[in-house]
């Protein structure tokens, strides 16, 4: 599955998603109300009654919808909960910044950006140097995402605590790049030769400069929580680069060694 590749046919549906929004049926709705208190329902539910202009199909996936969400002011309005209009401002998210990031435990829970019955998502918006993070929660109501809450968090409140103090320490402290790296750490690549195939070898610590990415995001990053938070922090965390529109993924998994994060493997 390559999740960087499907996520940016979002800009311009194709009639692949055409035929996707026929044959996908039976989206779970009934718990979209969890993440909803109970004096902002009626005004979510007025809000997702008559939502025109989002392409067909965009609904039926998370990502198709986010990428149309962010990339316009009039669909934003559209599908912001009323109780949030009077202050909303319109925000491009990562839009301008030509990729994303995302978090996960392992390369199994990619397959959740995939799922249709996927009802409830967060989009955080992590502020690595204010030690805080603004959480935007979108639910699916009639079909329809909408977002209904606004919450902000410190860091050292959310799952991943732990990876992002490391993770900043480790973007803007080039020494601690090479500290923070197994010896060696496993390299999957592109085969110059052939598209359809990918190389395997070994990145040493002292040569981690050339394969460390420009994108890699130092003060400002995002993370997309599909479905269900997860209830406890793990040892392994894998972390994706994923560019808009330009063919760029990039993945790298970090574990706990003797409690101290260690990049184990890089991915391009």
């Amino acid at each position: 599955m390559v999740q960087g590749r499907y996520v940016k046919s979002a800009i311009i549906l194709t009639a692949t998603c055409c035929f996707l929004i026929m044959s996908c049926t039976g989206n779970k709705t009934d718990e979209n109300q969890a993440w909803i208190d109970s004096d902002s329902l009626v005004s979510v539910m007025d809000s997702a009654t008559s939502l025109p202009s989002m392409p067909q199909g965009a609904d039926v996936l998370f990502d198709d919808f986010f990428f149309n969400f962010a990339g316009s002011k009039k669909m934003q309005m559209q599908r912001v909960a009323k109780h949030l209009q009077k202050d909303w401002k319109y925000d491009s998210f990562f839009m301008n910044d030509g990729y994303y990031t995302l978090i996960f435990r392992n390369a199994s829970d990619l397959e959740v950006i995939k799922d249709t019955n996927v009802n409830k998502t967060i989009v955080e918006k992590i502020f690595l140097k204010k030690d805080s993070i603004r959480q935007y929660h979108f639910n699916r109501i009639n079909g329809n995402w909408i977002l209904t809450e606004i919450k902000n968090q410190a860091i050292k409140d959310n799952i991943n605590a732990s990876f992002l103090k490391f993770y900043y320490k480790f973007a803007n402290d080039t020494k601690f790049q090479e500290k923070s790296m197994h010896n060696p750490v496993k390299f999957i690549g592109p085969n110059p030769d052939n598209d359809f195939e990918s190389l395997e070898g070994e990145i040493l610590p002292a040569t981690w400069a050339a394969f460390c990415p420009e994108q890699m995001p130092k003060r400002v990053m995002y993370n997309i929580v599909y479905g269900e938070t997860p209830r406890k922090a793990t040892n392994t965390t894998l972390f994706v680069i994923n560019g808009i529109a330009n063919g760029l993924e990039i993945k790298m998994t970090f574990a706990k060694e003797r409690g101290v994060w260690k990049m184990q493997r890089y991915e391009q």
